[in-house]
């Protein structure tokens, strides 16, 4: 099984003959979590001592030492091999998802961290685009999850892994936490570890209003560019506060963690992501999607047309990306009118187009 939805964890030294192990916690830190993919993808394909009745479920079991250590940490191949089988494969990212989050404090070495010393690579910038600079409520709200380095690098200066966290505004949204989707870009190179608040139904989640999420390469340096690792969909449903307007912002939560192939920590920039949350007065006609509304030209540049075919037209109102109305025309039971919008900004603007039928929404672009 390529990736999951679950979560995964950090890797620790400690080699001693003897010592015991936790599957799933594959840097032998304490906990299992979305970070124990990074080691997985550096020791991909490495194999050694096979442990005799072994089991992925989450109790102490007796440690065997491989010959095969983590370049940098030094961690011992033999905490990667969860299933026991020998060999570091996608097989043993299992014992995450069935661990998530289970602790043990019997190992007791430092957390694993790899040290930033690979100097000479360059940073890349993990971002957040959302698809649309707005929604009304209730929607969803999409994203990606991006980790660009602008140009194409060498291989040997790119990046083997990336694990992070993220969270999400909700002081004045209403979000149905129960249906957030991270969904990873599903390419053949690649393992994903993914959890949300409701992760999967025998698995434990994270917390809510949060997800995690962790991509890894088989071995080798394959983020040298410009890459989509995952598409992030969050249904709002309602602003809690008496107002119309809100701002929905996604931020990256700590520890953030970019290694190459030879457990190298890179350094990395970040850009977080907001949108426009705009709603319909609670005291106007129910909203309504009308397949008859036309809107003509879009993009306009100074006079938009404006028709619908199955009721009269009572007012037509142009609303800017921070929920302020900047236009309003009567147009008193016509079928048809116009609405002058050249004096404004170029940008993207939401028709609100009020019939006898309801309220018509639909989004505009305005052209210098």
């Amino acid at each position: 099984m390529k990736h999951l939805i679950y979560s995964l964890l950090f890797l620790l030294p400690g080699l001693l003959s003897g010592q015991l192990m936790y599957p799933g916690d594959a840097n032998n830190d304490g906990i299992a979590n979305h970070l124990d993919l990074l080691p997985i993808g550096v020791a991909f394909n490495q194999f050694g001592n096979p442990r005799p009745g072994a089991s992925q479920n989450w109790f102490a079991q007796t440690f065997i030492p491989w010959t095969y250590q983590l370049p940098e940490t030094g961690v011992n191949g033999g905490y990667l091999d969860a299933n026991g089988d020998a060999l570091i494969d996608t097989l043993d990212i299992e014992a995450i998802a069935l661990n998530y989050e289970m602790m043990q404090d019997s190992a007791g070495p430092e957390p694993w961290e790899p040290p930033f010393n690979c100097i000479e690579c360059p940073p890349p910038v993990l971002r957040i685009e959302f698809e649309e600079p707005f929604i009304v409520v209730p929607d969803t709200a999409f994203a990606v999850i991006v980790l660009d380095y602008g140009v194409p690098i060498p291989t040997e200066l790119g990046a083997m892994g990336i694990a992070f966290g993220i969270e999400y505004e909700v002081d004045t949204l209403l979000i149905d936490d129960t249906q957030t989707q991270v969904i990873p870009n599903d390419t053949p190179e690649r393992m994903f570890i993914v959890a949300t608040n409701q992760g999967a139904t025998a698995f434990r989640s994270v917390a809510p209003f949060r997800a995690q999420l962790a991509a890894a390469h088989f071995g080798n340096n394959g983020f040298i560019f410009k890459d989509t690792l995952a598409r992030v969909g969050i249904i709002i449903e309602d602003i809690q506060r008496d107002t119309t307007t809100a701002e929905f912002s996604i931020r990256f939560e700590e520890p953030i963690v970019l290694i190459n192939d030879l457990e190298q920590r890179i350094g990395l920039n970040r850009e977080t992501g907001s949108i426009k949350v705009l709603k319909i007065d609670s005291s106007s006609p129910s909203l309504a999607a009308d397949p008859f509304l036309r809107l003509w030209p879009n993009p306009v540049t100074d006079r938009l047309w404006i028709a619908v075919a199955n009721a009269p037209l009572e007012e037509v109102r142009l609303i800017d990306l921070t929920g302020k109305l900047r236009l309003t025309q009567q147009l008193n039971g016509s079928t048809e009118g116009t609405l002058e919008v050249g004096q404004l900004p170029a940008g993207m603007y939401l028709v609100e187009v009020r019939t006898g039928n309801g309220i018509l929404l639909q989004k505009i672009v305005l052209q210098d």
